[in-house]
């Protein structure tokens, strides 16, 4: 029992490695499917990042609330610059 709690956190990064590829490959058979029966690769972009934009807001809010600067005048002007240099 001890020996293969051991061996399970020794390859616990490979092991989810292996499964991240399972499932990015379920996922590009997935989006292939999508794209031959007809949907519009922009509006799949828009989809994936619509998606993963709501995914991440709660985190992004919750953990981050505290460690963010106050949004100043000079902040935003940096904001605007950086990204519209990109």
């Amino acid at each position: 029992m001890g020996t293969s709690i051991g061996t399970y956190k020794r390859f616990k990064p490979h092991i989810l490695m292996v499964l991240a590829q399972i499932a990015y490959t379920f996922l590009y058979f997935i989006i292939e499917a999508s794209f031959n029966h007809g949907m519009n690769p922009h509006v799949y972009i828009t989809y994936r990042h619509s998606v993963a934009g709501l995914a991440m807001l709660p985190f992004a809010y919750f953990l981050e609330r505290k460690k963010r600067p106050k949004l100043t005048i000079d902040l935003l002007l940096e904001i605007f610059v950086l990204s519209l240099l990109g």
